[in-house]
């Protein structure tokens, strides 16, 4: 049988051994859980990092797990010694109650045999001294077991220390990594938002640089076609020729003067082509020209009537207008004029002051 100190000892080993095996058993739970929170919420992580923290979790589990195992197997073998143990001490312990036993009946028949007192003696000293010596040999085996014992257990307890050590590395590089890796994605994110925010404003950058370019390319069109329109000789086509004839002929027969005022060919080539088709219309236009190029501001084609004419001189004068008007030529009339001289020198056929048209029409130049 062991000493109280010595059952104690393996009572206290034995509770705190259990109180490993519990907390081990929590830390395995802790890091499955950890790594199941890892692929569920770790999303944003590249494949590499995600490789790397589930590797370093499943050898934080594989050596929390190897020291349960061996620390489970190290308990049985230790449980096994002192099985052994006690077993040894209470064969030790039938032994002696034995060797009294047979010391007793040898005594008995000593005293049957006649065996004296002081013979007696000597034998049971005999006896006894083989017994103690026994007895000796078994406490130094107990010592000894109990060395044994205590080696592995202080053993036992570095490997512990060693393992959680270990497991407190590895759990303080898997949160520096973490940490790490939540840093990047911090950084990755801010540059991000800041090249969206870079993207966007050049977007409207560029979007206001169109309309500006847009609005400047209607202002050059618009310019293209304003000189274009002031380049572009007026002109009269045969199509343009019938739908000023079919709009003048109801005033037929309309006496006309036309005065051309400029000197460019543009403004004597549109007054000449004017008189014709008044002709084709049925009016009795005569055309003259200014001299010395004098144009005297006129611009356009101005329409006159002549005042104290009959009403249906400021009709015709009016539908001329119009007509002009539709194909784009700048035409209006401006009121009456008294007289019969014309405004400037003019060059032309003779003029005759008793024949003044009811209608004159000034053509000057493309406004």
């Amino acid at each position: 049988m062991g000493s109280p100190d010595v059952e104690s000892l393996k009572t206290a080993f034995f509770t705190a051994n259990l109180w490993n095996e519990w907390a081990t058993a929590v830390v395995v739970l802790g890091v499955v859980l950890e790594l199941v929170a890892l692929l569920v919420f770790g999303k944003d992580m590249s494949r590499t990092e995600k490789t790397m923290l589930v590797v370093g979790s499943v050898l934080i589990v594989l050596g929390v797990g190897g020291e349960y195992i061996f620390g489970g197997r190290a308990v049985a073998a230790a449980a096994q010694l002192q099985q052994l143990s006690d077993q040894k001490v209470a064969e030790l312990s039938g032994g002696q109650e034995r060797d009294h036993r047979i010391a007793t009946q040898a005594a008995a028949h000593a005293a049957d045999l006649g065996v004296t007192v002081d013979n007696l003696q000597g034998f049971v000293t005999t006896k006894e001294k083989l017994a103690d010596s026994k007895l000796a040999e078994l406490k130094r085996f107990v010592a000894a077991d109990n060395t044994r014992n205590a080696t592995l257990i202080a053993e036992f307890r570095k490997d512990e220390v060693r393992l959680e050590m270990a497991r407190s590395r590895a759990l303080a590089a898997n949160n520096v990594r973490n940490a790490t890796v939540i840093a990047e994605l911090e950084r990755d994110k801010t540059d991000l938002e800041k090249a969206r925010s870079d993207a966007l404003a050049a977007a409207e950058g560029t979007k206001k640089d169109l309309a500006d370019m847009s609005t400047l390319l209607n202002q050059e069109s618009a310019l293209r076609q304003q000189m274009i329109a002031v380049l572009t000789p007026r002109g009269l086509s045969s199509a343009q020729q019938a739908v000023l004839k079919s709009r003048l002929l109801p005033f037929a027969p309309m006496r006309v003067d036309i005065i051309t005022f400029g000197d460019t060919r543009e403004i004597a080539d549109f007054g000449r082509k004017l008189a014709e088709t008044l002709e084709l219309a049925g009016w009795r236009p005569k055309i003259w020209s200014g001299l010395n190029g004098a144009s005297l501001g006129v611009t356009g084609v101005p329409i006159f009537t002549h005042r104290g004419s009959p009403p249906k001189a400021g009709a015709a004068a009016l539908a001329l207008e119009e007509a002009l008007i539709a194909l784009q030529i700048s035409a209006k009339v401006l009121g009456q004029f008294e007289g019969t001289k014309i405004p400037t020198t003019v060059s032309g056929p003779p003029w005759d002051e008793g024949d003044v048209a009811d209608v004159r029409v000034f053509v000057g130049a493309k406004p």
